[in-house]
């Protein structure tokens, strides 16, 4: 009698964690969860070891177009949106900002109470550090610097970012240079003019300054995101009306739930599989000049007046942009997750606080 084997197809992955796994379907965009006794059947099949062809979890996976039987050993080779081949090329193509956030000044004309400790924020002020502020040639020979290096969106905000002085000019130039260009403010200091293909991102954090908003940004509304506060958003949706595009955020750290899981498709996947989903291709530079992978971090990795952006460059691709989450020295809960690849989780969260997944128990509470 033939032995009988059980593969996954090729747009099918099977995940491990501690305990269970996740099969993800990366063209239907499904997962499947799996105890712990079918996973160890699972992790046999992938390794082509023969199967009860009348396993009821082989049947039901083929039966889902998970996989299919098998009478002989077959090697699948696995689907993936990049040549392989390119991986291991000795002259890497070098890599691209996709989005560069320029924090050109720490002034600000709000004094909100949540500012330092807004766990993932678009604007921010810096504790001072004793260094100069860059000036208007520093940040001109950036936004060069950037264009050079392939760059596709900028992102000017503060502090206030209507409070820099030369920030029509920034705007101009970084439009010149061929830069998707955006402008995140307040709102509440209203603007001398607004190019056509300017991107404006407004923060609104107190409803009493929904107003002033509304009446400095009417003009150009179709140009502008409102970033809604999540407590505020029904009360600001029915004040502003339908007319005015508008986004939900939070000042808060995120809680790691199963409901906001990602649904697995071939970019989502192998994003978290080859790199930081969050920060790949993401820099961001204070007013003194310091270099971030986001302005979430604590940490610079160098400043633009002693060094240059492409050694700025070199260290956030080796210790941000490509480093995963089963390289990460940190995060020990997520290398033993078998959700993550499909989890939002920032690098900066602490997991162990702020995820309802037990590892222990195999559970969600």
């Amino acid at each position: 009698m033939s032995n009988s084997y059980f593969r996954l197809y090729s747009e099918c992955f099977l995940v491990t964690g501690k305990k269970r796994s996740v099969l993800c379907h990366l063209l239907k965009e499904e997962m499947v969860w799996l105890n712990e006794l079918n996973t160890r059947k699972m992790e046999d099949a992938e390794a082509n070891q023969p199967v009860d062809p009348h396993e009821p979890l082989f049947e039901k996976l083929a039966e889902m177009d998970f996989g299919f039987f098998s009478n002989r050993k077959i090697y699948i080779d696995k689907m993936r949106p990049i040549n392989s081949f390119s991986q291991k090329k000795l002259w890497q193509d070098a890599p691209r900002i996709h989005m560069a956030v320029l924090h050109v000044t720490n002034q600000c004309n709000l004094d909100c109470s949540f500012c330092k400790d807004s766990f993932c924020p678009v604007c921010k002020q810096f504790e001072h550090n004793g260094e100069e502020t860059l000036t208007y040639e520093h940040w001109r020979n950036i936004l060069t610097d950037l264009a050079f290096f392939g760059t596709t969106t900028v992102l000017f905000t503060g502090g206030e970012v209507m409070q820099y002085p030369y920030i029509y000019e920034l705007i101009d130039l970084s439009q010149q240079l061929g830069l998707a260009t955006n402008l995140h403010t307040n709102g509440m200091i209203p603007p001398k003019s607004i190019h056509s293909k300017l991107g404006v991102q407004i923060s609104v954090t107190h409803k009493p300054n929904l107003k002033t908003i509304i009446h400095n940004y009417y003009k150009v509304k179709n140009q502008v995101t409102l970033l809604v506060e999540d407590q505020l958003y029904n009360e600001v949706k029915q004040i502003a009306g339908p007319e005015w595009k508008m986004m939900k955020t939070t000042i808060h750290k995120p809680l790691i739930v199963k409901e906001r899981l990602v649904k697995p498709n071939m970019n989502s996947f192998y994003s978290r599989k080859l790199s930081d989903a969050c920060l790949n291709g993401k820099i961001a530079i204070s007013h003194v000049g310091d270099v971030y992978p986001c302005l979430g971090s604590q940490t610079p990795v160098l400043n633009l007046r002693r060094d240059s952006l492409s050694q700025a460059i070199k260290i956030l691709v080796s210790d941000y942009w490509k480093q995963n989450v089963d390289a990460r020295d940190h995060q020990l809960k997520c290398q033993g997750c078998e959700f993550r690849y499909s989890c939002n989780a920032c690098r900066f969260l602490n997991t162990e606080e702020n995820c309802t997944y037990s590892l222990e128990e195999a559970t969600w509470l």
